[in-house]
Parts: C-alpha cells; structure tokens; sequence
C-alpha cells in the first residue's frame, strides 16, 4: 500500500523530487504524490500533473501525509530549514528518498527530508543534513 506523500516547492527541483519518487515506486510502490505546497501558486491549480494543496503553511491540514522538501535554489537553499520550520511539521513527518542510481555508503548519515537524486554520491561517512536534496556534482 502506498504513502500519499506532498511535495514543498513548484521550482526546479520538484521535477527533479518526482523522478526520485517514480524510481522508488518502480523497486517496490511506496508513494502517491497527492500534491504540492507552493505560497506563489493558487490553491486546486495544477503543477507538473498534480494539484497545489496550499501554501507551506497549509502543510498541517493533512496529517496523513509524509512530504518532502524541494526547494533549494540558490537563493533559497541557505533558508531551506527555515521554510521547512515554517510548516510546522516535526522532521520525522518528512520522508527520505534515495534513487535507485544514486551512490550512498552505508557509513553515511541521511537526515530526515533528504532526497538524493540519481548519479549523486553520499560517501563513508558523509553527513546529509535534513531537508537537503544531492545531486550529482
């Protein structure tokens, strides 16, 4: 039985969040993204197939749901904890997603929210730290 899982963010890395999650549910179904948090777009339009829920701040409203953080621009990344505080979600809420094709040591330390895209490489005892998404380099 899948997971319905919430996506922060309609910027680049959403697409990015959402090709993780088909590689995942290719090995074994595990997620149903039901939709995405984003404060610029409207509530019930739509955004790469799925519907905008609401704001970060509507992330409460459904508490059946696990999320993860796609938002990490350049201009945002610094900020990245604070958004995801801003939800007022504990960390434990947030579901950590590694591609099938991505390289992680079994040494190495995922934190909560951490989505690590295909080609990347988290090594020995590589700290990942939460909400935090790796790409290849």
């Amino acid at each position: 039985m899948t997971q319905p899982l919430v996506i922060i963010g309609t910027g680049g890395n959403t697409p990015d969040s959402r090709d993780v999650v088909d590689a995942v549910n290719r090995i074994a179904p595990t997620w149903d993204v039901v939709g995405v948090l984003d404060d610029a777009r409207p509530v019930g339009s739509r955004f790469e197939g799925v519907e905008v829920l609401g704001g970060v701040r509507d992330a409460g409203k459904h508490p059946s749901c696990r999320f993860v953080n796609a938002i990490g621009s350049e201009a945002s990344h610094r900020e990245r904890l604070a958004i995801i505080a801003g939800t007022g979600l504990d960390l434990s809420r947030f579901a950590t997603l590694v591609h099938a094709g991505a390289a992680v040591s079994s040494r190495a330390t995922l934190g909560p929210g951490t989505c690590i895209h295909a080609g990347a490489c988290v090594a020995g005892t590589g700290i990942v730290e939460p909400a935090e998404s790796r790409a290849p380099e």
